[in-house]
């Protein structure tokens, strides 16, 4: 997929494996007002609108971009001169009444009923359907296609394909479904358990498409758990009935090699050491058996995760669960 890129995508490239390189790549710069996107496009007004893709990377190429991993080449196109418009409003967008399958979600319980009743449902349906040959098409397939409409100039980096359990507030509202969450949360961890079950077979097959189609080791996960203020819910409670199944989700795509980072509006920094233990326990859990004779010495790497990360777990694993009456670190 990467044999026929240009110079600055492969910066990009380059730069996503470790390689030395000489240059800084830089990533997409989304602009949401027309006006601005022709002027930095070079275009003449009205070709946005007219011409929305090639416009918008007409844009980005102009800027110096030379990665982009989400296309949102039609999402300007819900401004207009006063501001955001053509969409509905929704759950989180001040809709007056929020229905979900018919139950109107107007408490927490609510909530419950519908998770219970019909989300459940969904979920076991799509665990029991999964055809991880096919998502492993769909993935190399897409990345390619978008490639080719992106051009050799910018390189197309993961987005959209891998999953993980997220918090469902866009679907009932944040005072109903966060009131759930406090009340409820057996109901929720089985919410992210389902989730987690349908992450890890959709990210196993992601795992595959990074490996046979060579895509370029990086993808963005992406989902707000937290506003200017902090996360949305108590860090603790993420501990027990989120982390869990997020952790293993994330495994598959670990162990590929694949370097996973989070967009998120908001400050996640709460969370943030706990997504490290996260991508640590997944190194962990591909690490080499402990041999049956304690080590008397060990010598690990320590340039990092991205770095070493792997090789220092096959370290650590041979001496894990043992003990020592003196250790010394050099």
């Amino acid at each position: 997929m990467t044999e026929a890129l240009g110079a600055s995508a492969r910066l990009a490239l380059d730069t996503i494996r470790r390689k030395p390189v000489k240059g800084i790549p830089g990533w997409m710069l989304h602009v949401m007002e027309h006006e601005h996107i022709e002027r930095l496009a070079g275009a003449s007004p009205g070709d946005y609108v007219r011409n929305p893709e090639q416009t918008y990377l007409a844009m980005q190429r102009a800027i110096g971009a030379c990665l982009l991993d989400q296309c949102l080449w039609d999402n300007p196109l819900t401004m207009g001169p006063r501001g955001f418009e053509g969409r509905d409003r929704g759950a989180t967008t001040g809709a007056r009444e929020v229905v979900c399958d018919g139950i109107v979600i107007d408490s927490p319980e609510s909530v419950v009923q519908h998770l219970e009743e019909r989300e459940f449902l969904k979920l076991e349906a799509a665990i029991s359907a999964f055809d991880e040959d096919a998502a492993v098409e769909a993935v190399v397939r897409r990345e390619r296609e978008l490639q080719a409409r992106i051009g050799p100039d910018i390189l197309k980096t993961g987005y959209g394909f891998a999953g993980f359990p997220k918090l469902a507030y866009g679907a009932y509202g944040y005072v109903h479904y966060f009131s759930a969450y406090a009340l409820y949360p057996e109901v929720m961890e089985k919410h992210f358990r389902l989730q987690g079950d349908l992450a890890l077979l959709n990210n196993r097959a992601a795992a595959r498409a990074y490996r046979e189609a060579s895509l370029p080791p990086l993808y963005r996960l992406d989902h707000d758990m937290a506003d200017s203020r902090g996360l949305l819910v108590r860090p603790e409670s993420l501990d027990d009935i989120w982390l869990p199944h997020f952790a293993r989700c994330i495994e598959p795509l670990v162990r590929a090699g694949v370097t996973l980072i989070w967009h998120c509006d908001g400050n996640l920094m709460a969370l943030v050491p706990r997504l490290l233990e996260a991508g640590v326990k997944a190194l962990l859990s591909d690490a080499v058996p402990a041999r049956p004779e304690a080590p008397i010495a060990l010598v690990a790497p320590h340039a990092g995760y991205i770095y070493s990360g792997q090789i220092a777990a096959d370290a650590y694993q041979q001496v894990a669960g043992r003990d020592y009456a003196t250790i010394v670190i050099l």
